[in-house]
């Protein structure tokens, strides 16, 4: 596995997605293949060009809303059961790039988290997986960009 950390900001971006509540954070991991299924069919039926790839998560109201879809726009995303959504921007973050096989993006995701608690931050807002990369066969590595918002962690009373 290989992960690259850097501090950057991160740009607002539009996304025709599927969305979901999941248990745990768990779950949601294993929802995503799901809804990019569903979404890469939507665009297959009407002939629309796709976009990247973008999975997030929301766990800041206390239940887990994922999401999976592509930054290009889709005429009726309605009559596939698509919704548009705006993922914020955030003038701090945390990008991770990782590049290999996809089941290692779970611990690329601790190597950031164990980052994040080293430099003195923590996660607020929505965390994204952009998809550079796909290896559907396995034959090659995939190239994840992981974004977490961040802001100081709070000094303990």
């Amino acid at each position: 596995m290989s992960l690259a950390v850097a501090e950057s900001p991160i740009e607002a971006v539009l996304l025709t997605c599927r969305t979901l509540t999941a248990a745990d954070q768990a779950e949601a991991g294993r929802l995503v293949g799901r809804l990019f299924d569903r979404v890469f069919a939507a665009y297959a039926a009407c002939g629309a060009p796709t976009g990247t790839p973008i999975a997030w998560y929301d766990d800041t109201s206390g239940d887990v809303l994922v999401g999976a879809g592509l930054d290009s726009p889709l005429a009726d995303p309605e009559a596939f059961g698509l919704t548009t959504v705006t993922l914020p921007g955030s003038d701090r973050s945390w990008v991770a790039t990782y590049r290999g096989p996809l089941p290692g993006v779970i611990a690329a995701w601790g190597e950031l988290a164990a980052h994040l608690e080293a430099v003195g931050d923590h996660p607020v807002g929505i965390c994204r997986e952009i998809y550079h990369q796909v290896s559907l066969d396995g034959s090659s590595d995939w190239v994840i960009e992981l974004q977490q918002p961040v802001a100081p962690r709070p000094e303990a009373s």
